[in-house]
């Protein structure tokens, strides 16, 4: 089946296959980008943990035993 739009004829299948892979290049652009972004935000984040020592302390929350990690910076008011 040809579609046809001014003086140019496309064959519509093509033409719907080329524009579904249009979006699905744009859409795996978009999650490289975020994939990207995730990566940046964790390595900042344990880049900013490794400044701080931490030690774990033993808590008890709701009945159970856990250990919460407790982070002591350089400026830690005593």
């Amino acid at each position: 089946m040809l579609f046809s739009w001014g003086k140019v004829t496309f064959p519509l299948l093509q033409s719907i296959n080329a524009s579904c892979n249009y979006k699905n290049k744009a859409c795996n652009y978009k999650n490289e980008a975020f994939i990207y972004i995730i990566k940046s935000c964790n390595y900042s984040l344990l880049y900013s943990l490794n400044k701080f020592p931490s030690y774990a302390k033993e808590v008890c929350i709701g009945g159970e035993r856990t250990f919460l990690y407790v982070l002591e910076g350089k400026d830690k008011e005593v």
